[in-house]
């Protein structure tokens, strides 16, 4: 339908959070123009963009929509493969396990444990991501690795790696959250738009630095 619809120099892009751009330009006569543009929730927002192509898709095509993307405003990141997840729901995947973790063993509440992201790691990672936050505390990349490597390890070892979320960890999250103060207080739609307040007034922040 894609292929009718859109005039034969059309570059057809998707922004699937699931599918990879591999199985899907399959269903197309012109894979070497698919690319994936995945946003980040909330998209009116947040001026982060995943791009990826498939197995078939071109260095044009994906330098068009880089481009695209960075005339449009946005701030582009390109995967040299691809992977499921991308790099922002990894990140997400990887973090989510962790915190459900806390929670099942009873080391945190959900409501500390959002409080630890948000006013911690949160409040420093819109300025430095991970690879420059290690190369600053460890005054240096290198020594980093000689000085740190250890305690990560002993971390890393301590840490869950199920796939699956356990039926007991699902309900003690699903009690957790729903014992967080602001889910108590006020409505899904209320938290929206505190949410996207809070991101507006960051962004500006943000930009004038």
């Amino acid at each position: 339908e894609m292929d009718v619809a859109a005039p034969e120099h059309a570059i057809l892009a998707s922004s699937s959070s699931g599918l990879l751009m591999t199985k899907i330009q399959k269903a197309t006569t012109r894979p070497q123009r698919c690319v994936l543009v995945h946003p980040v929730l909330p998209v009116y927002l947040i001026p982060l963009v995943e791009i990826a192509g498939g197995d078939q898709t071109s260095r044009e095509t994906l330098s068009a929509a880089y481009d695209f993307m960075k005339r449009l405003g946005k701030i582009p990141v390109l995967l040299k493969r691809e992977v499921p997840g991308y790099i922002v729901n990894r990140f997400q995947a990887a973090l989510l396990r962790e915190a459900i973790d806390l929670v099942d063993k009873g080391v945190a509440s959900a409501e500390d444990v959002d409080k630890a992201f948000c006013m911690g790691i949160g409040l420093r990672d819109p300025i430095v991501g991970p690879f420059l936050r290690i190369h600053l505390a460890g005054e240096g990349i290198e020594r980093f690795i000689e000085n740190y490597s250890q305690s990560y390890q002993y971390r890393w070892e301590t840490m869950e790696t199920w796939t699956s979320i356990p039926p007991s960890a699902a309900k003690k999250m699903v009690r957790a959250v729903k014992e967080m103060e602001v889910i108590r207080s006020r409505s899904l739609e209320e938290i929206k738009n505190w949410r996207d307040e809070m991101l507006v007034k960051l962004l500006k922040v943000i930009r004038e630095v």
